[in-house]
C-alpha cells in the first residue's frame, strides 16, 4: 500500500501552497495530456497524488483510501467518477478531431511503447494507415468513446482482478463501450471545466483562477511529435475525408462541446494573491516533492537525494507572493554543466549570484531580490534561463535543463544596502558580497556624519517562532540591518530559552572580525570568529527561565565607515536572530 499522508491544517501548508481542491483530470489521448498531469501534478504535494495513472495501476491502491488522495489523474473512462469523492473537480480538455487522430497515428507508429497495435504501424505511410479499418477503429472517435463509456468503475477493477486471478494478460480497453454521442453530451455535464488544445494556454490560465491554481506562464508542450503537427496542406482530399468519415461522432461532440475562454497570465497571479496565497515574510525552504509556485518543473523523483528536473524550455520560473518592504535571499542547489550561462533576472533586471561552493557540476548559488523588485500587486516571478537543454539517455526521452537538489529563501529582513550599477530599469542589482566593489555605489548621503551615526533602534529582525518579546529600544543597530561596534536590546523570555544564534555577514576584509555576547541571561562572556564574505551563524548559550527579562550586548572588534557615500559607521550586517 502507498504512503499516505494526511492533508495539513491550512496554518501547516506553505504560503505558497494553499490547499487546493480535490482535482479528476480524465486523460484522453493525444489532448495534451502529459503537459496537463505534469501541470496539476506540480499544484499538490507527492502525498497527495493517487499513484495510477490508469486503470491496471489502480488495482495496487485499496479503494478504501481513495479518500486520502486530492490529485486523480490518467487515462480512466467517464466510470472513474463514480469512485471519487463527491466534492473533486473534474476537468477534462478536447482537441480538433482531425488534428487528435493525426497525432494519434504518428504516435503509434513511431513509438513501440505507446500501444501493442504498433507493430502493426510501424514504418507504414499515413496513406496506408489511414485505409487501415484496425488501425482506424482504435484512433477515431477516442474522445466520444471516452466519454460515454459508463461502465462503473469498480466493476472495471472486479473484472480486471478476475483477469489478473485467471492470468489472463490485463487490458482495460476490453472493458469498452461503443462510442454514443448522446451519451458523451450527457456526461459532458459532470465536467466542472472543460478546456481545448487549440486554446490551451489561454484555458489553462481561466482554469488556475477558477480553482486557484498556479498559472503556468506558459505551458510546456510534451511528449509531441518531434517532426512537428502535420497541417491539413499536408494531406491529399483522400485522406482528410477518410479521416472525418470515420470521426463523424467526435467531430459532432467537438462542435457540441467547444468553447473559448481567454484570462491573462498576470490577471490569474493577483487573483491568487488577493484570495489564495499568504505573504512570505520568513525563510523558507521549498519541498522539492511539490508542489513549487511556477512553470517548466518536472516531477518530483529521488537521485542520491530528493530533487527536480526542469525542462523542456530553457526558462523556469518562480512565481512566490513576497511581502513588499523586505529583501530576500535564495539559496539554489544545482547540477549544470555550464553555470556561467545562467542568467537569472525578475522583471527584467538581471540578478548577480554568487557560487558559494562548486564540484565539478555541483553548484550552491546565493542570489538577493531586494525590496524595490518584490511586485506590490500579484506574484514577484524570478525567471531562471539557461543556453543549453539537455536529453538524459536513450531510454528517457525528456528534453532537460537543470536539476535542483535544494531551493530555499535562506533570509528575509527589512530592505538592506544593496548596490546598483547605473540606475536605470535594467541595472543589475548586487548581493551583499558585492558591496565592496569599484562600481559606484548610489546612496543618498546622511544628513550629517554625527547624525548618521548616532544610536538608531528599530524592529530586530528576531524569528518570530523564538518566544522572546522585545523590551524597550535596542541600541546600536541601524534599521537596514548594520550594527555598531557595540549594541544592546532586551527581552523577556515567553519560555525557557539555552541559546541564541545570530546570523551575520561582514564584507570581505584581511583584518579577521570577532563578536562577542555578554548580558543577564545567565551566559558567560563568549567570544567567535566571523568569517567574511558568507553568512555566518554564531551560536551562544543563555539561561532563561519562562516570564525572564534578559538583556543581551553584543561587541565586535572593529567597525568602519560603510562607504565613500555612506558615512555611517558600522561593523557588520544582523540578518536574522533565533532564540532556542
Amino acid at each position: 500500500m502507498p504512503d499516505v499522508i494526511k492533508t495539513g491544517k491550512k496554518s501547516e501548508l506553505p504560503a505558497w501552497s494553499p490547499q487546493r481542491p480535490r482535482m479528476f483530470f480524465l486523460h484522453i489521448p493525444k489532448t495534451a495530456g502529459m503537459s496537463l498531469r505534469l501541470f496539476f501534478s506540480n499544484q499538490y504535494p507527492v502525498s497527495e497524488i493517487l499513484p495510477a495513472n490508469d486503470w491496471v495501476q489502480l488495482l495496487q491502491v485499496p479503494t478504501e483510501y481513495f479518500e486520502e488522495y486530492r490529485l486523480y489523474q490518467g487515462h480512466f473512462s467517464i466510470g472513474m467518477l463514480d469512485l471519487l469523492p463527491r466534492d473533486v473537480k473534474s476537468v477534462v480538455f478536447l482537441r480538433d478531431p482531425i488534428q487528435r487522430t493525426l497525432s494519434h497515428l504518428k504516435h503509434l507508429r513511431r513509438d513501440p511503447n505507446f500501444h501493442p497495435a504498433h507493430k502493426l504501424a510501424a514504418g507504414r505511410s499515413l496513406a496506408d494507415l489511414v485505409r487501415d479499418d484496425r488501425i482506424m477503429g482504435l484512433c477515431c472517435n477516442t474522445q466520444t468513446s471516452q466519454l460515454s463509456n459508463d461502465i462503473p468503475g469498480l466493476r472495471i477493477l472486479q473484472g480486471l482482478k478476475r483477469d489478473q486471478e485467471s492470468g489472463i494478460v490485463l487490458n482495460a480497453d476490453g472493458y469498452a463501450l461503443p462510442p454514443d454521442l448522446g451519451k458523451a453530451k450527457d456526461n459532458l455535464a459532470r465536467f466542472d471545466y472543460i478546456g481545448f488544445v487549440d486554446t490551451l494556454q489561454d484555458d489553462i490560465r481561466f482554469l488556475s483562477m477558477a480553482f486557484g491554481l498556479h498559472p503556468a506562464r506558459e505551458l510546456p508542450r510534451r511528449n509531441d511529435d518531434p517532426q512537428g503537427d502535420t497541417t491539413a496542406d499536408e494531406l491529399t482530399e483522400e485522406i482528410l475525408e477518410n479521416i472525418r468519415n470515420q470521426n463523424k461522432f467526435d467531430i459532432e461532440f467537438y462542435e457540441y462541446a467547444k468553447k473559448q475562454r481567454k484570462v491573462s497570465w498576470a490577471t490569474c497571479l493577483e487573483n491568487l494573491v488577493a484570495t489564495k496565497y499568504d505573504s512570505i515574510k520568513a525563510p523558507i525552504r521549498f519541498p522539492l516533492s511539490g508542489p513549487i509556485p511556477g512553470s517548466n518543473w518536472y516531477d518530483y523523483e529521488y537521485r542520491d537525494g530528493p530533487a527536480r528536473w526542469t525542462g523542456p524550455s530553457r526558462e523556469t520560473t518562480l512565481d512566490l507572493p513576497l511581502e513588499l518592504g523586505r529583501d530576500f535571499e535564495f539559496t539554489v542547489s544545482l547540477t549544470l554543466k555550464g553555470l556561467g550561462d545562467l542568467k537569472i533576472t525578475t522583471d527584467s533586471v538581471e540578478l548577480a549570484y554568487d557560487r558559494i561552493a562548486s564540484d565539478d557540476e555541483e553548484h550552491t548559488i546565493v542570489f538577493w531580490v531586494t525590496k524595490d523588485l518584490v511586485k506590490e500587486h500579484g506574484l514577484t516571478s524570478i525567471v531562471f534561463r539557461t543556453a543549453e537543454l539537455t536529453g538524459m539517455s536513450d531510454s528517457d526521452l525528456r528534453v532537460l535543463s537543470f536539476l535542483v537538489r535544494d531551493l530555499r529563501i535562506s533570509n528575509v529582513r527589512p530592505h538592506m544596502l544593496s548596490a546598483c550599477i547605473g540606475g536605470g530599469r535594467d541595472s543589475r542589482h548586487l548581493s551583499p558580497a558585492h558591496a565592496e566593489t569599484d562600481f559606484d555605489i548610489n546612496l543618498p548621503e546622511p544628513e550629517s556624519p554625527a547624525a548618521a551615526n548616532l544610536p538608531v533602534t528599530y524592529n530586530l529582525p528576531i524569528d518570530e517562532d523564538s518566544g522572546v518579546a522585545l523590551i524597550g529600544e535596542a541600541v546600536g543597530f541601524f534599521p537596514d540591518g548594520w550594527v555598531r561596534s557595540t549594541a544592546r536590546f532586551r527581552c523577556r523570555a515567553l519560555d525557557g530559552i539555552t541559546s541564541v544564534s545570530l546570523h551575520v555577514w561582514a564584507p570581505a576584509a584581511p583584518e579577521e572580525l570577532n563578536i562577542s555576547m555578554s548580558g543577564t541571561a545567565g551566559q558567560q562572556h563568549v567570544t567567535l570568529p566571523v568569517d567574511r564574505g558568507i553568512v555566518s551563524i554564531l551560536q551562544f548559550s543563555v539561561d532563561t527561565t519562562g516570564s525572564e527579562e534578559f538583556e543581551i550586548q553584543l561587541t565586535s572588534d572593529q567597525e568602519q565607515a560603510l562607504s565613500d557615500a555612506d558615512q555611517r559607521v558600522g561593523s557588520y550586517i544582523l540578518q536574522h536572530i533565533v532564540f532556542g
